[in-house]
């Protein structure tokens, strides 16, 4: 239908539609939609939430894609500390935050910072969801690239090898992610 987004109170909310979707334009105003969520959602469900989490996330990935690395460093941490103070340090939110402040490091060239957020990551997902689970691969393919970033060449090896069988078991070898795990051995 019409009228905008259906807000968590179940109303047609046209502001929150018009944030969620970019109601802004150009590239100063892009993060505003994403910002006015949040506001929005800070409203409604306090901070911390899960939607509130969930927002800085994707502001994160938004200005990360801007090339608005700082910004994206200061969203993602936000994310990632949020995730913390609800679920604890086990949990899977906190893992894919870990993950996506890693990816967000490792652009702005901090690679051991790259390095550790992927490797808590990663060793969070193993414990939880298992060392064979595909998130847990993905998971483990970022942290390697993370530690080449940083010249960990000799390191990332063996580990490389291992990926590559497990993706390969796991996920056939037809999958992109094991042409990436033979393209770096």
């Amino acid at each position: 239908g019409t009228g905008g987004a259906v807000a968590p109170c179940g109303r047609r909310d046209p502001g929150r539609r018009r944030a969620a979707t970019g109601g802004a334009s150009g590239p100063r105003a892009a993060g505003s939609p994403a910002r006015e969520a949040l506001a929005y959602d800070v409203a409604q469900f306090g901070d911390p939430s899960e939607q509130v989490e969930q927002d800085w996330d994707t502001l994160a990935r938004l200005l990360r894609n801007l090339s608005r690395n700082d910004e994206a460093v200061a969203a993602a941490s936000k994310a990632l500390a949020i995730a913390r103070a609800l679920h604890g340090n086990e949990h899977t939110q906190v893992a894919d935050k870990l993950n996506s402040l890693g990816v967000t490091l490792k652009i702005t060239g901090d690679y051991p910072g790259a390095v550790r957020a992927h490797e808590e990551a990663w060793a969070i997902s193993t414990r939880i969801k298992g060392a064979d689970h595909p998130d847990t691969l993905q998971m483990q393919s970022n942290l390697l690239s993370a530690m080449q970033s940083d010249g960990q060449y000799r390191r990332t090896v063996p580990i490389l090898q291992d990926n590559l069988a497990r993706t390969r078991k796991v996920l056939g070898d037809n999958d992109q992610r094991v042409a990436w795990a033979e393209s770096t051995l």
